[in-house]
């Protein structure tokens, strides 16, 4: 349907302000109006799944990345947890050795 076609097919009466559009034209535009709304709903319809796969992978990618904060805040915790040992170990050694020889010395 080219623009010298669809002025043609389109007939006015100007005494009644009544628009006539041939049945040919009609059905043309309908068939490409139908078209557009396929084309509109299958783009929708991709966006939707396009949105729901990127929420999935973001879920994913927070899962992992909490996962590894967990990870390493195990790793740190018992980092500190045998450096406060180790420390309580030469404490305690360094106590014994001052019981040790104060007792000596006695």
């Amino acid at each position: 349907l080219d623009d010298s076609e669809g002025y043609e097919a389109v007939m006015v009466d100007k005494r009644n302000s009544v628009h006539v559009v041939q049945y040919h034209v009609y059905e043309s535009l309908r068939r490409k109006c139908d078209m557009l709304e396929a084309e509109r709903e299958d783009l929708l319809n991709e966006t939707l799944a396009l949105m729901d796969s990127s929420a999935a992978a973001s879920a994913a990618e927070i899962e992992a990345r909490v996962k590894m904060v967990e990870r390493e805040a195990a790793w740190r915790l018992e980092e500190h947890k045998r450096e406060a040992e180790n420390h309580l170990a030469s404490v305690k050694e360094e106590f014994t050795m001052r019981l040790a020889v104060s007792t000596r010395k006695s």
